[in-house]
């Protein structure tokens, strides 16, 4: 029956993508690029552990600047072999 229709055939669609998002707020505007770098070293470093913890690795990462005139900044980096390690992450990011 399902062949000529008569049938209907249950369709069960592939799951989205596992994703993983931090966030972190400061109280003021930052204006020093060493402020920005440690935050995302300690932004990297919790992601990492959380990756580990379910068993994952991070190709691709998507970091989105709030700033406080209300533009918003992102920027993409992309590594070639997927990481739970802060140390192979955030050179990229650096960068």
């Amino acid at each position: 029956d399902q062949a000529t229709g008569a049938a209907p055939e249950p369709v069960s669609p592939s799951a989205p993508p596992d994703r993983f998002a931090l966030r972190m707020s400061f109280p003021d505007p930052i204006g020093l690029e060493e402020d920005v770098a440690e935050a995302l070293s300690r932004m990297t470093e919790r992601l990492c552990t959380t990756l580990r913890a379910s068993g994952r690795g991070a190709r691709s990462l998507r970091i989105e600047a709030h700033r406080c005139d209300h533009q918003m900044h992102w920027q993409t980096v992309t590594s070639a072999v997927a990481s739970d390690q802060p140390h192979r992450l955030i050179p990229l990011i650096r960068l």
